[in-house]
Protein backbone atom coordinates (compact mmCIF):
# COMPACT_ATOMS: atom_id res chain seq x y z
CA UNK A 1 0.00 0.00 0.00
CA UNK A 2 1.20 3.34 -0.54
CA UNK A 3 2.10 6.01 1.53
CA UNK A 4 -0.96 8.41 0.27
CA UNK A 5 -3.11 5.61 0.60
CA UNK A 6 -2.02 4.82 4.58
CA UNK A 7 -2.52 8.35 4.79
CA UNK A 8 -6.19 8.62 2.88
CA UNK A 9 -6.98 4.73 5.16
CA UNK A 10 -5.97 7.10 8.43
CA UNK A 11 -7.79 10.36 7.86
CA UNK A 12 -10.98 8.71 6.83
CA UNK A 13 -10.88 5.63 9.84
CA UNK A 14 -9.65 8.62 12.31
CA UNK A 15 -11.43 12.17 11.16
CA UNK A 16 -14.29 10.87 9.61
CA UNK A 17 -15.44 8.15 11.73
CA UNK A 18 -13.75 9.90 14.20
CA UNK A 19 -12.64 6.76 16.45
CA UNK A 20 -8.77 5.50 16.58
CA UNK A 21 -7.44 2.78 15.11
CA UNK A 22 -7.28 0.46 17.48
CA UNK A 23 -11.02 1.01 18.90
CA UNK A 24 -12.32 0.36 14.75
CA UNK A 25 -9.92 -2.87 14.87
CA UNK A 26 -11.53 -4.06 17.89
CA UNK A 27 -14.98 -3.67 16.02
CA UNK A 28 -13.69 -6.05 13.51
CA UNK A 29 -12.17 -8.70 16.48
CA UNK A 30 -15.66 -8.50 18.38
CA UNK A 31 -15.44 -10.74 21.82
CA UNK A 32 -11.54 -11.52 22.38
CA UNK A 33 -10.94 -14.18 24.76
CA UNK A 34 -11.29 -14.65 28.30
CA UNK A 35 -8.27 -12.85 29.52
CA UNK A 36 -8.53 -9.91 27.01
CA UNK A 37 -11.22 -8.37 25.58
CA UNK A 38 -10.89 -7.25 22.29
CA UNK A 39 -10.09 -3.68 22.50
CA UNK A 40 -6.69 -4.96 24.26
CA UNK A 41 -6.03 -7.28 21.53
CA UNK A 42 -6.08 -4.63 19.14
CA UNK A 43 -4.50 -2.15 20.95
CA UNK A 44 -2.02 -5.13 21.58
CA UNK A 45 -1.48 -5.65 18.00
CA UNK A 46 -1.11 -1.73 16.93
CA UNK A 47 1.73 -1.68 19.78
CA UNK A 48 3.71 -4.26 17.95
CA UNK A 49 3.53 -2.52 14.84
CA UNK A 50 4.37 1.17 16.48
CA UNK A 51 0.88 2.15 15.86
CA UNK A 52 1.48 2.34 12.63
CA UNK A 53 -1.31 1.31 10.32
CA UNK A 54 0.64 0.92 7.09
CA UNK A 55 1.96 -1.89 8.51
CA UNK A 56 -0.89 -2.99 9.66
CA UNK A 57 -2.26 -3.07 6.40
CA UNK A 58 0.89 -5.43 5.50
CA UNK A 59 -0.26 -8.38 7.72
CA UNK A 60 -1.88 -11.09 5.80
CA UNK A 61 -4.79 -13.92 7.22
CA UNK A 62 -1.96 -15.87 8.70
CA UNK A 63 -0.09 -13.54 10.07
CA UNK A 64 -3.25 -12.11 11.97
CA UNK A 65 -4.22 -15.72 13.14
CA UNK A 66 -0.90 -15.58 14.93
CA UNK A 67 -2.62 -13.54 17.36
CA UNK A 68 -4.25 -15.10 20.19
CA UNK A 69 -7.93 -14.26 19.92
CA UNK A 70 -7.74 -13.89 16.41
CA UNK A 71 -9.36 -16.78 14.42
CA UNK A 72 -9.97 -17.54 10.50
CA UNK A 73 -12.89 -16.07 10.50
CA UNK A 74 -11.31 -12.96 12.03
CA UNK A 75 -8.65 -12.27 10.58
CA UNK A 76 -10.65 -12.74 7.15
CA UNK A 77 -12.80 -9.98 7.80
CA UNK A 78 -10.14 -7.52 8.98
CA UNK A 79 -8.23 -8.40 5.59
CA UNK A 80 -11.35 -7.99 3.77
CA UNK A 81 -11.50 -4.62 5.56
CA UNK A 82 -8.13 -3.99 4.12
CA UNK A 83 -9.15 -5.04 0.52
CA UNK A 84 -11.92 -2.65 0.05
CA UNK A 85 -10.29 0.53 -0.09
CA UNK A 86 -11.74 3.44 0.84
CA UNK A 87 -11.08 5.14 -2.02
CA UNK A 88 -13.14 2.73 -3.90
CA UNK A 89 -15.96 3.26 -1.19
CA UNK A 90 -15.74 7.39 -1.73
CA UNK A 91 -15.99 6.85 -5.83
CA UNK A 92 -19.37 5.41 -5.63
Amino acid sequence: MGHFRCVFVHVCLTKWIGLPEAELISILIASGTPQENSLDISQKIMASYQNNLCEFWKLGISDLQKVKGIGKQCACQIASMVAISPEEILRK
